[in-house]
């Protein structure tokens, strides 16, 4: 229950910055990449910029953006794959 209510600031930042429907892959992606970048970062994202514009694979192509240090990117690829998964 404790670790529910410590994470809930993510779904918060996700539902109140995304402003397009998302299946549950994109959410649960998105939620990731809130929880490493934190959510004021999540908020200001070109991730975000490109999803409310209606631009879902140019979001899923800016997760890549969030790369540094080198040792995140094969976690943003796993984001991005996730993102756009069906």
């Amino acid at each position: 229950m404790l670790f529910r209510s410590d994470l809930k600031w993510c779904s918060e930042a996700v539902e109140g910055a995304v402003k397009v429907p998302l299946n549950q892959n994109q959410f649960d992606a998105l939620y990731s990449l809130c929880f490493n970048i934190g959510g004021t970062a999540f908020k200001n994202s070109t991730v975000v910029r490109r999803l409310n514009e209606g631009d879902y694979t140019g979001a899923a192509e800016a997760i890549l953006m969030w790369n540094k240090p080198a040792v995140l990117q094969k976690r943003r690829q796993r984001e991005k794959e996730l993102f756009l998964r069906a």
